[in-house]
């Protein structure tokens, strides 16, 4: 186990994968090294089997405005119309040694990047164009704009990070298996585990 915890951090476009890579990487290491899977805060709706405190927590948007000007968070954007952000508690956490997951936007992980760039290990989660069209067509959670809006700044997002790379690690999830794999091997290496 390493001295210090580390933030692994997924990133990529809605409906990448990125949630069910990271509860997948959790269950793997639940029994040999946890991982605490930071849980953010939004102003988004809840969508269908979602519960706060579990997969976000729910606030409205004056209270997230209230928790930025409290300091309450290590980073936080605006995407896809609502806020969303990391408390900033997760740096103590690294500095005793735990280690912890998340799901973050390019915009968070720069912001960490520029904090705290010893703790974070950066990977951008990619799939392919018509499996991602598929993915989100699958969801049915959006009007068609929103799905619309969702698959441009998909695009864009993937655009970005080929001209200007910022993450460590790229992994494409076409093959879930495949991407779960590379995953693990990832958080081993920059885990130090055993």
């Amino acid at each position: 186990m390493s001295k210090q915890g580390k933030i692994i951090v997924l990133s990529g476009s809605s409906g990448a994968g990125k949630t069910t890579l990271m509860h997948a990487l959790c269950d793997y290491f639940k029994s040999s090294h946890p991982l605490d899977r930071v849980i953010t805060y939004t102003t988004r709706a809840v969508r269908p089997g979602e519960a706060d405190g579990i997969d976000y927590y729910f606030v409205s948007q004056e209270q997230f405005e209230q928790k930025i000007q409290e300091g309450f968070f290590l980073e936080w954007s605006l995407a896809y119309g609502c806020y969303y952000g990391s408390p900033y508690s997760l740096i103590k956490n690294c500095q005793e040694g735990m280690s912890s997951i998340a799901i973050l936007d390019r915009s968070g992980v720069q912001r960490l990047l520029s904090l705290c760039p010893e703790y974070v290990v950066s990977v951008w989660i990619s799939v392919e164009y018509r499996n991602l069209e598929a993915r989100l067509k699958a969801r049915a959670t959006e009007d068609e704009a929103s799905y619309n809006r969702r698959l441009q700044l998909a695009q864009q997002e993937g655009e970005q990070e080929r001209q200007n790379p910022l993450f460590s690690y790229n992994v494409p999830n076409d093959l879930f298996g495949d991407a779960l794999k590379r995953l693990i091997e990832i958080v081993i290496r920059e885990l130090e585990i055993l």
